[in-house]
């Protein structure tokens, strides 16, 4: 028979073990996390998924005004106008009608959109500041649909999304600004095809060469009822 202090040692060690690799597997998704959103990641599909039929939501509007306006620009949108837009666009699916401005005052004034120490997006509008929606705010408050964020993705995680009927919101990089984002709705002739907040019409991923830096998701719950109205 072993000593018990022998079989003691042995688990801890045992425990040990687990504890130090659960920490390296975190800090190595920590890592790879960081390397996305600074540099991207190149999503391809071969094979066609059935488009997810989505509302055009246009964040370029006139009726919008200087709220969606970015400095120095004669489109009005911004880093987070879009984002708006394909929030808008996706709530939708889901029941939940608002347009981009609304939303924007909607998500500002319930703290969905993390507050820098000037007081928020109202005054720094053309600065630097967070652009990421305080998912745990949204998900306390919201929960159907709720905002799922995958730090760490691939190619296979944005079909996986596609094929359950779930569209992507995806950072892209615009010609004109760093941060803009479209939703991923499916995919045709090997490539992902998007709704554009600055287009008319549906429009394919390669356009913003197929690289990806965030994504989001809105997916409804079966057990929570309570909805953004």
């Amino acid at each position: 028979m072993r000593p018990k202090n022998a079989v003691t040692s042995f688990f801890l060690i045992i425990f040990a073990i687990v504890i130090c690799g659960y920490m390296l597997i975190s800090v190595q998704n920590l890592s790879r996390a960081s390397q996305i959103r600074a540099t991207g990641v190149t999503v391809s599909v071969e094979e066609d998924i059935d488009i997810i039929s989505v509302d055009i939501v246009r964040q370029d509007l006139s009726t919008y005004g200087m709220k969606m306006m970015l400095e120095d620009r004669n489109l009005r949108f911004c880093d987070y106008g879009s984002q708006l837009a394909c929030t808008a666009s996706v709530l939708r699916l889901h029941n939940i009608y608002y347009e981009v401005d609304t939303l924007y005052d909607f998500f500002y004034t319930n703290g969905l959109y993390p507050k820098d120490t000037n007081g928020g997006y109202k005054d720094v509008v053309g600065k630097a500041v967070r652009y990421e929606y305080d998912t745990d705010t949204y998900n306390s408050m919201y929960k159907n649909p709720y905002i799922e964020k995958t730090p760490v993705f691939n190619s296979k995680d944005i079909v996986k999304y596609l094929k359950s009927g779930v569209p992507v919101l995806a950072r892209v990089t615009h010609p004109e600004i760093d941060r803009y984002w479209v939703l991923i709705i499916g995919a045709h002739n090997s490539d992902f095809i998007i709704m554009d907040p600055l287009s008319s019409t549906y429009g394919s991923l390669s356009q913003y060469s197929s690289r990806v830096y965030e994504i989001y998701t809105f997916i409804s719950t079966t057990d929570i009822t309570d909805t953004a109205q």
